[in-house]
């Protein structure tokens, strides 16, 4: 078998909950969509951040995703959730081939005259159009990376998973279960 395993950095990514999980659907579709987890006809076309994105069109697809999204948002609100990581291995041999990981810095709002400072442990204030003029490059730095990434092998379907980093004390669903990082051995 050959070494085709990929190792994506994290993704830092900071803004509000809200634009954070709405990035984060549209992520996972992306990666789902352009590294063909699933054939084309699961996937429609989709607009958002001024370019067109693949999103699932397969019911179940499509459930389980919004579901997790469901937790995710709800984590976020609360300020409990750290990072986001997609991870893509084969059905059989359980192979990790990519790690897609995205470490979550939710922008603090505050409603009073005085925000926040830097200093206090607050973000930087940007205005939505900065952050979603990111999250676009984002998108497209992700569609773009495709390209350079090893095929995945027609040998073996795919398949993947979402780890979820929260606090300690989040509540999560009981059938979800703890989890190795699921690294990528040996990535290049």
């Amino acid at each position: 078998m050959s070494k085709r395993v990929v190792d994506h950095r994290a993704l830092h990514l900071s803004g509000s909950s809200k634009t954070i999980n709405e990035f984060l659907y549209y992520t996972t579709n992306t990666i789902l969509y352009q590294r063909g987890i699933y054939p084309s006809e699961y996937f429609k076309r989709s607009k958002a951040y001024d370019i067109t994105i693949m999103v699932a069109d397969d019911p179940a697809l499509k459930q389980y995703i919004q579901d997790i999204m469901d937790y995710v948002s709800r984590w976020m609100t609360q300020q409990e959730l750290k990072k986001l990581v997609l991870v893509v291995s084969g059905v059989e041999t359980k192979q990790i081939l990519e790690r897609w990981a995205f470490d979550i810095q939710l922008q603090l709002v505050d409603n009073s005259a005085e925000n926040i400072s830097p200093n206090e442990g607050g973000l930087a204030e940007r205005s939505d159009v900065e952050i979603r003029k990111e999250i676009q490059a984002l998108i497209r730095q992700i569609t773009s990376s495709v390209t350079f990434l090893p095929l995945l092998s027609e040998d073996e379907p795919c398949t993947f998973e979402i780890l979820v980093y929260t606090d300690s004390n989040t509540q999560v669903p009981l059938q979800w279960q703890l989890s190795d990082p699921k690294y990528v051995l040996n990535a290049e």
